[in-house]
């Protein structure tokens, strides 16, 4: 459903990811962590657990936030016995960190 941002003034999408956006969602979760100043051997470190897999979009529920078809961010959760769902992931691309779309996708989230 396409959401407008009147304070940025952009039409953003937030669907399901499909199983094709698993490279594009690793990059984007690269370089926003590598955005906090983590080394660059330290981001090597958590490539692995870093990559988002097709099985992990196709078991667990990981949503993305698009821009005339760009995705600049996502988030994704899963299920637990103790809890009904855990935040597992919220990304931000960095050119857009600190416009909103964290706020907009834990909204969504929540």
């Amino acid at each position: 459903m396409p959401v407008f941002c009147r304070e940025i003034r952009w039409y953003m999408d937030i669907e399901k990811a499909e199983i094709n956006d698993h490279h594009e969602l690793t990059k984007l979760t690269l370089r926003s962590k590598a955005h906090w100043g983590y080394p660059a051997e330290q981001i090597k470190k958590w490539e692995k657990e870093l990559t988002i897999t097709p099985k992990y979009i196709a078991e667990n529920k990981v949503f993305k936030l698009c821009i005339q078809g760009y995705i600049i961010g996502y988030y994704s959760y899963f299920k637990t016995e103790k809890n009904p769902v855990k935040l597992d992931n919220l990304f931000i691309a960095p050119e857009y960190i600190g416009m909103g779309f964290g706020k907009i996708l834990m909204a969504d989230f929540f």
